[in-house]
């Protein structure tokens, strides 16, 4: 499923001059967004993207990046689980090559930049199911009305451009909460392939030390500040979909950081999980919201503003009920 390069322009590299034209044109030759490997400002962690990238740049012609991006799938970051205020516990033996989950992501942003959209959505939809729809989720999250719109086709799901810019909204209430925790579970195709998409791109992983998304690209600003982690809202009715939410609720135990080479995405996103997992209980088990409200160690490690925000989310979701409740009884 190899994108051509016969319509392109020649792979010079820009004059000064028109190097803002083809930017704001998307038609950055591929020989600047993939310059000899030796002159890269940084490098790929991931091994096949790295090759890959040497193959563009000894020729150009020949590259299918689609498959790659549908195949790409690190190893899991690593973790540990809080089980007390002074309980800690590795969540599995970390592995190397754990990193190097937004390479993918950085990837198509530069074939998009290349003028490569339209060929690009043509590829991934013919990829098998589970592989277009990973790739396609992932497409969703670019701040890009022609990416979202591909995407919204490809799910039949006119309301997902809608939707993603709701998830990457700056602090979003209570109600906003609801309405992506609804189509989660409205839209079960599209939830997997948003699962299959965070869990080999790391979306909705915030790490200072070994980021994922590259949010200085533009079109992915919006991942800065931990935006992304709000893509866990979509799995609160459903936190089996997720491996670290479903132990997180079923253990009542919290997802934390690993300092062994500063490995912080989990404890950076520990208060996106925690609210996550309260709304869980809040809405199927009130019974256990006492435990992950009141619990002193728990209170402990999620002491952040944005903890306190999720506190005060459940007294104002209390009290909108409480008053349902009270007008049902008259």
């Amino acid at each position: 499923m190899a994108i051509s390069t016969s319509s392109t322009k020649p792979l010079s590299k820009p004059h000064h001059g028109c190097a803002r034209e083809q930017f704001e044109s998307n038609q950055i030759p591929l020989a600047a967004l993939f310059p000899e490997p030796r002159r890269l400002f940084r490098s790929w962690k991931a091994p096949a993207i790295a090759a890959f990238h040497y193959d563009i740049a000894q020729d150009p012609a020949a590259f299918d990046l689609v498959r790659i991006v549908a195949e790409h799938a690190p190893r899991k970051i690593r973790l540990n689980w809080n089980q007390g205020r002074h309980e800690r516990m590795a969540a599995f033996k970390p592995w190397v090559g754990d990193e190097g989950h937004g390479d993918a992501v950085d990837f198509t942003w530069r074939l998009l930049k290349a003028g490569y959209a339209a060929e690009f959505f043509r590829c991934a939809s013919q990829l098998p199911p589970a592989r277009a729809d990973k790739v396609f989720a992932m497409l969703a999250v670019f701040d890009r009305a022609d990416c979202r719109s591909a995407a919204a086709e490809h799910f039949g799901l006119p309301t997902l451009p809608a939707m993603m810019t709701l998830a990457f909204s700056e602090r979003p209430p209570l109600k906003a909460h609801l309405a992506m925790a609804d189509f989660g579970h409205e839209n079960p195709r599209w939830r997997a392939g948003l699962v299959s998409a965070m869990q080999a791109y790391a979306l909705h992983l915030y790490s200072n030390y070994h980021p994922g998304v590259d949010w200085f690209l533009q079109d992915l600003e919006h991942f800065s500040l931990a935006g992304g982690c709000q893509l866990l809202y979509f799995l609160i009715h459903h936190p089996e979909d997720d491996g670290v939410l479903a132990t997180m609720i079923e253990k009542e135990w919290l997802p934390y950081g690993d300092s062994s080479g500063a490995y912080d995405a989990y404890r950076n996103t520990q208060a996106f999980y925690y609210r996550s997992a309260v709304f869980n209980r809040m809405l199927h088990a009130p019974e256990r919201l006492d435990f992950w409200l009141n619990t002193e160690w728990v209170n402990f490690y999620c002491d952040r503003g944005k903890d306190r925000e999720t506190r005060r989310f459940v007294e104002q979701w209390r009290k909108r009920n409480s008053g349902r409740d009270n007008k049902r009884s008259r």
